[in-house]
């Protein structure tokens, strides 16, 4: 499941420190039930070509978000809303998170609600 070009075209004009917001939206998805499945993981990490990352800047977000423990998830979408300046980039990121959801063929109840708190936090309302 490849990103529309929308979000291609989105993702081309971002900054390195939007793109890492784009990710870690995405990986609020991927571990929305407290865990990173084998197949959410390769989704998200097929998804996550789509930002321009290298594979070592995933890897080390992904342990940094991993090892941060529990966080306030709508007040951290609210500044990672912020750091996503453009109508644009905001549908990109809740795209890649939706997409993210699907790649493992299971969309689960822990996952809706992160999506829900994405598109809120995004004003795609």
């Amino acid at each position: 499941m490849q990103p529309s070009p929308a979000v291609l075209v989105a993702l081309e004009a971002a900054s390195s420190e939007q793109r890492s917001a784009v990710l870690e939206v995405m990986f609020f998805v991927a571990a929305a039930d407290g865990r990173v499945g084998a197949d959410e993981l390769r989704g998200f990490l097929r998804l996550a070509k789509a930002t321009g990352a290298s594979p070592s800047a995933v890897s080390a977000s992904i342990t940094e978000w991993r090892a941060r423990g529990n966080i306030d998830v709508p007040a951290r979408l609210a500044e990672l809303s912020a750091i996503l300046s453009t109508d644009e980039l905001r549908r990109a990121a809740n795209e890649l998170a939706t997409r993210t959801a699907a790649s493992d063929g299971h969309l689960g109840g822990e996952e809706t609600s992160v999506l829900e708190l994405i598109h809120d936090a995004l004003g795609l309302g």
